[in-house]
Parts: C-alpha cells; structure tokens; sequence
C-alpha cells in the first residue's frame, strides 16, 4: 500500500463547528428580538397614551397652551409581559391607567392626597397651646 492511500484528502476532511459559537448565535438572536420586542411595546404605549389624550382632550375641550406640560406620567409599573397600570397627570388632576394587548383604559380618577402640614407650623401651634395652659 502506498502512504498517499492512508492520508486523508484536504477535500474529504470536514469542518465541525464550535458547540459554543451556534449557542452564541441563538443567544443573540434572541437578544435582539427582545430588544426589538421591547423598543415595539415601547412605541405602542407611547401611542396609546397619544391616542387616549387626543380623546381625552378633544371630549374635555382641553387645548395645548404654549410650552407649559400639562400631562406627564407620574408613575409606571409592569404587570407582565404585556400588561401596566400607569399614573397620569393632566392639569393638576390624576388619572391611573390600565394597558394591555387590547390597549390603554382609564380606570379611575385618584383623589389628591391631603397636604401635610409643616413641622414648623405644627410646632408653632404646639408652642402657643403650651402658652395657654
């Protein structure tokens, strides 16, 4: 037998990928679908809440009046992957939002929190009580 029988041909030998580098692939595949995901949630809220104040101040007769802000979103907190409850304030008054899949809805208008009183004026009334006595 000839030695160049025993050698394999370059043609015949064949590349085996890294088990690591095909996990790295879905890893980022499906990292940038999480991100792409997140960035169409993102967009979709922020339409909802344009659309919901478009209704809102169109039913109210409430108009935009230079560049004071008149609605910001207080707060926010996710309820799953598809799901908030949201504060939002328009002039001064409350509203808390429910979203969804199926989209945005006013659940309820908040009451404002009592104002709390100052330690100083607490301490005055105190003083003067004292005084009294």
């Amino acid at each position: 037998m000839s030695s160049r029988a025993q050698q394999p041909s370059p043609s015949s030998t064949t590349k085996v990928a890294s088990p690591g580098r095909a996990g790295d692939d879905v890893a980022e595949q499906r990292s940038t679908v999480r991100s792409f995901n997140r960035d169409l949630r993102s967009t979709l809220l922020l339409g909802s809440l344009q659309s919901l104040w478009r209704r809102f101040s169109t039913a109210s007769g409430l108009r935009f009046q230079g560049r004071a802000r008149r609605l910001q979103l207080q707060e926010s907190v996710q309820l799953g992957e598809k799901r908030f409850v949201a504060i939002l304030r328009v002039d001064g008054d409350e509203f808390l939002l429910g979203g969804g899949a199926s989209g945005v809805s006013i659940l309820g208008q908040l009451q404002p929190e009592p104002a709390a009183e100052l330690f100083s004026t607490v301490l005055a009334r105190h003083r003067v009580q004292g005084e009294g006595a």
